[in-house]
């Protein structure tokens, strides 16, 4: 998989895919199952991959939900 660029997708399609793919996930929780767990690799991370935008709306929901 290629490095993410920030800019490269507008941030609202990022959004949209984030929740799609979170709730497919949580779709195919086992009966019981309540738990998600995120591995993010950080290999060549740099200033021209950091997507504030994004990860303040993942850090926002994750709150969010937490919270419930």
């Amino acid at each position: 998989m290629r490095s993410f660029c920030t800019g490269e997708f507008p941030l609202d399609d990022s959004k949209r895919l984030c929740v799609h793919l979170l709730e497919k996930a949580i779709a195919e929780l086992p009966p019981g199952g309540e738990t998600l767990v995120g591995i993010f690799d950080l290999r060549g991370f740099g200033n021209r991959n950091a997507d504030l935008g994004f990860v303040r709306f993942l850090v926002r929901r994750a709150a969010a939900v937490s919270a419930i």
